[in-house]
């Protein structure tokens, strides 16, 4: 039957039609894989992509903040193991995730910005997930799910409250969910996307938190870390929000002449 796959048998939504994407499965070795990409608040940030931003002001007047449409070749593989906005193989999605994390040291005396210390935490890991809609849409055209953050948890990671009471630790938020793979979005069936089929992650911060945030000035700041010779170093904390796609890709076999 795979001689009669045509690919260009695709539906208005630019994914493969069931019959073509049986025949793609015959024709390629499945594996499973996620693709993941962040957006991060934090100095020096938007020096290393155009959809980064320094602080919050930034962040929050953004019209439109964009997830999977292509990263800077300066962006960590941690942050975006998806550096352009189309893959060369056949992705089948089943599971949607949104982490949200603040890369700064726990001892909370260490930074240098009060803000970091006194209501970003709360309002980053809590209030932002609860507020902020997430809409995922499929070749430019169609929109497959809008959400808010805290539907689709992060499924990995601590757990908990934002913050012990203690001066010198910060958990994870209650709204990464139970750090099991399954506790995410689930779809009942995939979203099959062709090779070079495009899957994007759009939000906004809406008022009142766009208002708020804009009047943060400053923040976010820097920690620091005792250096063994003495003295310390200053570095960024940054605030990132990572969306993740979790499936299988179907990569070409050997001997095969096309990526499809």
């Amino acid at each position: 039957m795979a001689e009669n796959y045509d690919e260009n048998e695709k539906d208005s939504r630019g994914l493969l039609t069931p019959r073509a994407a049986d025949l793609v499965r015959e024709l390629r070795a499945d594996e499973a894989y996620e693709i993941h990409d962040s957006i991060v608040i934090g100095p020096g940030a938007a020096a290393l992509d155009d959809g980064w931003f320094n602080d919050w002001a930034g962040f929050s007047n953004a019209a439109n903040l964009v997830w999977f449409g292509g990263r800077s070749s300066n962006v960590g593989r941690a942050y975006s193991n998806q550096p352009d906005s189309r893959r060369d193989w056949a992705f089948d999605v089943y599971m949607f995730s949104i982490e949200w994390f603040i890369q700064s040291p726990k001892n909370r005396e260490r930074l240098t910005d009060v803000l970091d210390v006194q209501h970003m935490p709360e309002l980053f890991l809590d209030v932002l997930p609860n507020t902020m809609p997430f809409k995922i849409r499929l070749a430019q055209a169609d929109d497959v799910l809008e959400i808010p953050a805290v539907r689709a948890p992060a499924s990995a990671g601590r757990q908990g409250l934002f913050a012990n009471g203690a001066v010198d630790e910060v958990y994870g938020p209650g709204v990464q969910g139970d750090p099991h793979v399954s506790n995410n979005w689930k779809w009942p069936s995939p979203l099959m996307l062709p090779a070079q089929g495009q899957i994007t992650v759009s939000s906004k911060v809406d008022n009142p938190m766009n208002q708020l945030l804009q009047a943060l000035a400053g923040s976010p700041g820097n920690f620091t870390t005792p250096l063994p010779a003495g003295g310390e170093r200053e570095d960024p904390v940054w605030y990132v929000i990572r969306c993740t796609f979790t499936g299988n890709r179907y990569l070409q076999l050997r001997g095969a002449r096309s990526a499809r």
